[in-house]
């Protein structure tokens, strides 16, 4: 199986969709409801789909399942046109959806599943940086779409060092620019402070900016699982860095920096979970983009051959022994 999502062939995609059916056929999910003043936007969405679904388990489990499949193919597709890989293959995309799914609990409709489509939108934007030769309105671009994931969930505000990282990276210093971003992040919030205006609400958004301190999900009755499922992943994470750091030496200067960015993004991804809304559950599954894109590395070594096929099979292992014994 590893050399067909190793490969960018129709195949590929098969195994990805397959991979995506058996994980909705575990459970069915629902949307998560929460306050309309802490996520507005994510309020909205949830509204307009209970017009359209109302509490069908099959129309949302449809849904996530499309939203999933989606980011996957999204984030292979950057790794693809930024030649984040010297060649192009689906481990991406693989990974994403192993971490995304990693633990039970992590099944549901719920902020990060649409601010991660933003925040993926914004680091493609970002990996742009150094090509434009109008650089300022795609610095512009990836603020707004910060600015615009902070109203799904407003940790994702933190997601601002995340530009900032990618400038530092990419971009020779021009205050200029260091505004352009500050202007894009700035313009969602004077567009929902408009509509608030206009329908006498502005007060509520006082309560926009919220934060609580949340800990990796911790199941106190499988102790001995649960760390060693998480041991996994670390062992994975380090795996990952390990062959990135070899492959380095054979990458171009852009690309190295390009991966600086992603290694930067994976940092700040913790933040943005630790400091979620504590209405908002779920929220690990930020670092999924940027943990699949690390870990990727890892099954994209060609020596030795069997520590790819090791990494590619203790991937698949772990989720399936999350939902047997959590």
């Amino acid at each position: 199986m590893l050399p067909l999502i190793r490969n960018n062939t129709p195949y590929a995609v098969g195994v990805l969709l397959i991979l995506v059916i058996l994980i909705g056929a575990s459970a069915p999910v629902a949307a998560v409801a929460v306050p309309p003043v802490s996520q507005p936007l994510y309020y909205f969405l949830i509204r307009s789909g209970k017009a359209l679904f109302g509490t069908s388990a099959f129309g949302w489990t449809t849904i996530y399942l499309l939203l999933l499949f989606g980011q996957a193919l999204y984030l292979n597709n950057l790794v693809i046109r930024h030649r984040l890989f010297t060649k192009s293959t689906f481990t991406p995309a693989f990974m994403f959806l192993i971490f995304a799914t990693l633990l039970p609990s992590f099944q549901g409709i719920t902020p990060p599943l649409f601010a991660n489509f933003l925040l993926l939108g914004a680091l493609d934007t970002m990996l742009q940086f150094g090509r434009p030769t109008q650089p300022r309105r795609l610095i512009f671009n990836a603020g707004f779409l910060i600015g615009t994931a902070a109203f799904v969930q407003f940790s994702y505000v933190f997601a601002f060092g995340l530009l900032l990282a990618a400038l530092l990276f990419l971009r020779p210093f021009h205050t200029g620019e260091y505004m352009a971003a500050l202007l894009g992040l700035l313009t969602p919030v004077y567009f929902m402070a408009t509509a608030l205006f206009l329908t006498d609400q502005l007060s509520a958004l006082r309560n926009w900016p919220s934060i609580a301190l949340h800990r990796l999900p911790w199941h106190s009755g499988q102790v001995g699982a649960t760390i060693g499922i998480y041991s996994g992943v670390a062992l994975l994470l380090l795996a990952g860095l390990y062959q990135l750091n070899g492959q380095m030496n054979r990458s171009s200067i852009y690309v190295r920096r390009s991966w600086g960015v992603i290694v930067s993004g994976m940092v700040i991804s913790v933040f943005i979970a630790v400091l979620a809304p504590a209405t908002v559950p779920q929220s690990w599954r930020v670092l999924a983009p940027f943990y699949g894109l690390v870990v990727a590395a890892a099954l994209e070594t060609e020596k030795p051959r069997r520590f790819a096929t090791f990494a590619f099979w203790m991937a698949l292992a772990l989720p399936i022994a999350s939902y047997i014994f959590l």
